[in-house]
């Protein structure tokens, strides 16, 4: 019997050790990742925000890092933020339309920011903050309708891009000018061709 309750004893020391080492590590590892990113973020000068990480938002960061050109994603949603994660973003976790959650991505020290939310009353604010603590800041704004961008342009927002509209011009483009539209295509894009336009 005493055999048995220490082998048992001892067996139950065991996989308390290695849930705990586990649980421990994991925590660990966590706190250390979010001190890493948390100083690369603090270390960026004249980067680009991008508020919002949705098809939009993502969209902005792929041409980014197709142009080498560092920026800082800031969400709320667990999905957005797992996708900025798995393609290697830096990302404060929070809202845009918070004061100190839009202070933690360095907008002190950013040279412009896209409010790329799907929804226009968060752009707004995003904007109308943004614009209040950097009057000098480049800002490119997502609206869903010409109401909104009017709104937009007034809060603030240099640029307004309406997704709809653009798409639809895009498209009729392609179909009644397509020799232009794939010239314009290859010296406006990011991601390679030998011609390319330089601002």
């Amino acid at each position: 019997s005493i055999v048995l309750v220490l082998a048992g004893l001892t067996i139950f020391a065991f996989i308390a050790t290695i849930l705990v080492e586990g649980i421990a590590g994991g925590i660990f590892t966590g706190a250390v990742a979010e001190r890493r990113r948390k100083r690369a973020i603090d270390r960026l000068d004249d980067h680009y925000i991008i508020c919002g990480y949705g098809r939009v938002g993502r969209r902005v960061a792929h041409e980014f890092r197709d142009a080498a050109v560092p920026y800082v994603v800031l969400d709320f949603n667990e999905n957005a933020l797992e996708l900025a994660r798995e393609d290697g973003a830096l990302f404060i976790e929070g809202n845009g339309t918070d004061d100190e959650d839009l202070e933690a991505t360095g907008l002190a020290k950013a040279k412009g920011l896209v409010a790329s939310s799907d929804s226009d009353v968060d752009n707004l604010y995003i904007t109308l903050s943004a614009r209040a603590e950097r009057p000098d800041l480049f800002i490119v704004a997502r609206a869903s309708d010409a109401d909104v961008a009017e709104k937009l342009r007034r809060a603030g927002a240099d640029r307004v891009v309406q997704p709809y509209s653009a798409a639809g011009k895009e498209m009729a483009a392609l179909v009644l000018k397509p020799q232009v539209s794939a010239f314009i295509e290859t010296v406006t894009g990011t991601g390679g061709g030998d011609l390319q336009y330089e601002e």
